[in-house]
């Protein structure tokens, strides 16, 4: 166990016999994504960090660094594509951010799986109903700070890192890798 899992895990790690030990991440892909990294099994701490970043395109070199610190054997990320609303522009940069994020995780050399945003938000019970005349972005602001309420509250310990309503993304993260553990344990 290297010094930023002890720190991660604090006291619990004292009382558990490596071999109970799996490091899992998941991303929540963008230049403004998020990562979170998790030891199944303990409930109440997980990391997140904003996306590494030079300018407006992923710090693919720094991701690779954060992935080896960790070492998870594998990683979620979530399956998302443009929206009608996004610009030529912003697709491209989007789309960029996806690419980068998932070519590290296979030069990396560890197991990826990738989830539609309905599946894990609906299995994460953050989905939101739309409102009569309601505009997207609106939705889309709800939908951001149902998640930041929803990380808080499966992970009460490290609400610090979901204090801000910025912190949405880091809170996507910490929710994709909760589905992820979910769905290791149905398929060991």
């Amino acid at each position: 166990m290297n010094d930023d899992t002890q720190m991660m895990l604090g006291d619990w790690a004292k009382h558990k016999p490596r071999k109970d030990y799996l490091m899992i991440a998941a991303i929540d892909p963008g230049v403004t994504g998020a990562i979170a990294f998790y030891v199944p099994g303990v409930k109440d701490r997980v990391a997140t960090f904003d996306m590494p970043r030079v300018e407006d395109e992923v710090n693919a070199p720094a991701l690779r660094d954060l992935l080896f610190r960790y070492k998870p054997e594998v990683v979620g990320i979530e399956r998302v594509g443009p929206m009608p609303r996004d610009g030529v522009k912003q697709a491209w940069r989007f789309s960029a951010a996806y690419t980068t994020a998932k070519v590290v995780i296979a030069l990396a050399g560890i197991k990826m799986l990738t989830f539609p945003p309905q599946v894990w938000k609906k299995a994460m019970n953050i989905t939101i109903d739309k409102r009569p005349n309601e505009k997207a972005h609106a939705r889309s602001n709800r939908a951001k700070e149902r998640s930041r309420i929803r990380a808080i509250q499966l992970f009460p310990q490290c609400a610090d890192q979901f204090a801000l309503k910025k912190d949405n993304n880091r809170a996507e993260a910490a929710l994709l890798v909760m589905h992820l553990d979910q769905i290791l344990r149905l398929d060991p």
